[in-house]
């Protein structure tokens, strides 16, 4: 199971920005990947879409807040691990 951050494509500078939204999914992708190329052939689950519309993008360069209507635009990023971290079961 992986833990993922959810950025969205933001229209006022181009660039993808977190949404503060995190979410953990069985198969995901390795590295960054569009919410619905993850899910191609299923069904996004209705909780994640729900999550989505109600978030907020912020832009770091203009300062712009935005809605987000839909989930088209928006791209899963796996959290990376700190090593050694205490919450990190390290086996070796």
């Amino acid at each position: 199971m992986g833990k993922y951050q959810l950025h969205a494509l933001c229209d006022e500078c181009g660039e993808t920005h977190f949404i503060d939204i995190t979410i953990q999914l069985d198969e995901g992708p390795s590295k960054k990947e569009k919410l619905v190329d993850t899910f191609a052939g299923k069904e996004i689950p209705q909780e994640i879409i729900a999550l989505i519309i109600r978030s907020k993008l912020s832009c770091p360069h203009s300062g712009v807040t935005a809605s987000l209507t839909g989930y088209e635009q928006v791209f899963l990023i796996p959290e990376r691990r700190k090593k050694n971290s205490k919450n990190n079961i390290n086996s070796s």
